[in-house]
């Protein structure tokens, strides 16, 4: 059973949203951070790729895609792989300025190793402004639904002040899995709300209900993110849209970094095993006949890392033994959906 959370003592500031600041509901799934007047771009490179190494990422060689208006772009990757992709950093010679982008995966890195300490110290500093940042609550127990979402606009629950009511467009379908945008993507804020376990194919009976819901809030020339939402998370979540995300936030527990990404790489190997399964099953069983299952394991398997299956380094084997097994067998041993 999920426990059921009041939104005042978790993150208020009343308590000055640090009674357990680690301990949100609410996580950073993308941040997207402007630094101006910078000049020596080398210098500041090799300074931010230092902090970076302190959380298991790196300033790769590899280059990014660079928008206009900039001259270089790097990958950020972590550590152990640098084909896992968590981000980019790029600089523009013109306005002296960085871009620094960190994905899902990044945050998740940040999270994990140095609960975004160094993301926050300069975030406060003056020359830096946050240009994105996504955050998001996951819930599995089925109470907050695709359909309360529709009702919520439908009724007026998601007007602005002035009783203005945002755009929603609608993606997906039941069966692959549904997705609501409210909000347009060019404003301030816009939420997506999207079935997540449908996405991924979990039919498992403890995940079979998750959703995840995201507000993502978009620097522009008339609003500006503020940087205490770094610290007051919770708040800002909900006060997006109060009526829409009341019960979310008064029902979400906090789920650490290690069993969000874990449940994840848990359901898409389990997918790959299926279409495996399902396409050489009938192969790997008439080789296990002819040479038991000790050596057609030896001759189906072989080690390396996986550029389809990237995990990061905090995921462990055990761990997804111990808390996602039921879950991985119950995906691979699914028919693929046509």
């Amino acid at each position: 059973m999920h426990s059921f959370k009041s939104l005042v003592p978790l993150n208020s500031k009343e308590k000055d949203g640090r009674v357990s600041p680690d301990k949100s509901p609410v996580f950073i799934d993308y941040l997207t951070l402007l630094i101006s007047n910078i000049n020596d771009h080398a210098t500041y490179l090799m300074w931010v790729n230092n902090h970076l190494k302190s959380f298991g990422l790196t300033i790769s060689k590899r280059r990014a895609a660079i928008p206009i208006g900039y001259d270089i772009a790097y990958q950020i990757c972590t550590v152990s792989d640098e084909n896992d992709v968590c981000g980019s950093i790029k600089y523009s010679v013109k306005l002296s300025r960085f871009l620094f982008e960190l994905t899902g995966r990044g945050c998740s890195m940040a999270e994990k190793y140095d609960s975004f300490t160094w993301i926050r110290s300069i975030v406060f500093q003056n020359n830096v402004k946050i240009k994105r940042i996504d955050l998001a609550v996951d819930d599995y127990t089925g109470l907050f639904k695709i359909e309360k979402v529709d009702r919520a606009h439908s009724r007026g629950n998601c007007n602005s002040i002035t009783g203005r009511r945002p755009m929603k467009r609608n993606v997906g379908n039941k069966k692959q899995g549904r997705t609501r945008y409210i909000g347009g993507p060019t404003a301030y804020k816009q939420a997506c709300i999207y079935e997540k376990a449908k996405q991924l194919g979990i039919n498992h009976e403890e995940f079979i209900d998750w959703v995840r819901a995201e507000v993502r809030f978009n620097s522009n020339s008339r609003d500006l993110i503020p940087k205490e939402i770094l610290d007051y998370k919770t708040d800002y979540f909900f006060s997006a849209y109060p009526k829409l995300f009341h019960s979310l936030v008064n029902s979400a527990k906090y789920y650490p970094p290690v069993f969000r990404e874990s449940l994840e790489y848990a359901a898409n190997l389990g997918r790959s095993a299926m279409y495996s399964r399902h396409q050489y099953g009938r192969i790997n069983q008439a080789l296990v006949n002819v040479v038991g299952e000790k050596e057609a394991i030896k001759l189906l398997t072989r080690p390396g890392k996986s550029k389809k299956l990237k995990r990061l380094p905090f995921i462990q084997d055990e761990y997804i033994k111990e808390k996602f097994s039921e879950l991985l067998i119950d995906i691979t041993t699914q028919k693929p959906s046509k």
